[in-house]
């Protein structure tokens, strides 16, 4: 069976499928396989996807663990039976759909995984305290990966880091685990002509402590006073009163921070666009080395010139034609980079055309070419634990 032949579709997750915010992934690619195929998903989405059947689950993270592992145990076995699936295709924490389809399909069944599902948690926790529980239940979700991931016929991931890291923390073979690297819409992320009183320098993504952000204050707020005055800093992501009180404290001369809080991915874009330098500054967590920032292919699609830190994740899809890389965790690097980035309108020019062209070769579109490729490799070839 190649992957022309499938017809009935499963895709299951613990969370919002539908909102591209939190989940660039799996918001292209879920849309992708329900363009394609006759699809059912599972997931707790908050806005509906075309052509798909929607199996809306009332809650998100822990309360949809507990519904697709345990409570709609009965739902999946009769499902099977009824109309059994022709691929699987879950993200991490699902477990017991998995097993039903296993043993009573033929399904080829793929796990996505964007990170390691428990060293990572691991070790963004640890940022925060230190909470035995939590890290009990971690270390179990460990443990049933590390036996549900041997027995699927493949595994989707990001990077070779993050394959390396699958195979040998959760004995996945290497010949099913597949790269499909984040990618760029550049339809909906493309670049305008701005014209703004002030260079707009644009921070997208989640706003966190280990995020770097407070890295980024203080570089801008040590640029000199005129070249303070000629920049905003533009914030997009929810934050607590808290976090936004931290960092404006780290600038009480400027630049001013401009909030905009969570924003609509469809004006989220066309806000984004109309700024003049983007900035990713992530320090060297090892969780970051395998990993692949979303928001890096969405400033290189709006053809903006990028300050990133020097890190794996950054260097695997930027180069110094589209960036200006400074070492983490060092603001006066930073405050260089923006320097230079300010005061040279055409070195800025030539960086964001480098960027948009960037974009343009990796496409959601090249990725699902490629995640069908592995799809049918693996349909043909069916792993050893599925013989």
């Amino acid at each position: 069976m190649d992957s022309k032949e499938i017809q009935n579709v499963w895709v299951l997750a613990t969370f919002d499928t539908s909102d591209p915010l939190g989940s660039t992934e799996p918001y292209y690619i879920v849309q992708k396989i329900a363009k394609k195929w006759d699809t059912h998903i599972f997931a707790p989405n908050s806005g509906s996807i075309d052509s798909a059947h929607e199996h809306q689950l009332p809650a998100t993270s822990l309360g949809a663990v507990v519904l697709l592992n345990f409570i709609l145990i009965p739902q999946f076995i009769w499902y099977c039976l009824r109309r059994p699936p022709d691929l699987v295709y879950v993200y991490k924490d699902i477990f017991t759909p998995v097993l039903i389809a296993k043993i009573l399909t033929d399904a080829t069944i793929i796990y996505d995984l964007r990170s390691d599902p428990y060293d990572q948690s691991k070790e963004f926790e640890t940022k925060k305290a230190d909470r035995r529980i939590y890290h009990l239940m971690l270390y179990f979700g460990y443990r049933l990966h590390r036996f549900t991931l041997p027995r699927i016929d493949g595994v989707i991931t990001l990077s070779e880091e993050l394959a390396e890291r699958i195979q040998a923390n959760y004995g996945v073979p290497r010949d099913r685990i597949g790269l499909i690297p984040l990618a760029a819409d550049p339809q909906k992320f493309a670049p305008v002509d701005s014209n703004n009183e002030r260079l707009q320098i644009v921070y997208l993504g989640s706003l966190a402590e280990f995020r770097g952000l407070d890295d980024l204050v203080i570089a801008l707020a040590s640029l000199d006073p005129q070249q303070k005055s000629r920049v905003r800093l533009d914030i997009y992501g929810e934050a607590s009163d808290h976090f936004i009180n931290e960092l404006e404290s780290l600038c009480p001369e400027g630049p001013p921070i401009e909030w905009h809080g969570y924003v609509e991915h469809e004006l989220l874009a066309e806000s984004a666009a109309a700024c003049d330098i983007a900035v990713s500054p992530l320090p060297a967590l090892d969780s970051f080395k395998l990993s692949s920032p979303a928001k890096i292919y969405e400033y290189i699609a709006l053809g903006l010139p990028i300050v990133a830190t020097n890190i794996t994740p950054h260097k695997r899809i930027l180069n110094e034609n589209c960036a200006v890389f400074v070492p983490p965790s060092e603001p006066q690097a930073m405050t260089e980079a923006f320097a230079r980035l300010i005061d040279d309108d055409e070195y800025r020019s030539q960086l964001g055309i480098e960027a948009r062209q960037i974009a343009l070769e990796n496409t959601w579109e090249d990725r699902f070419e490629g995640l069908c490729d592995y799809v049918e490799n693996w349909q043909t070839n069916p792993s050893e634990a599925n013989s």
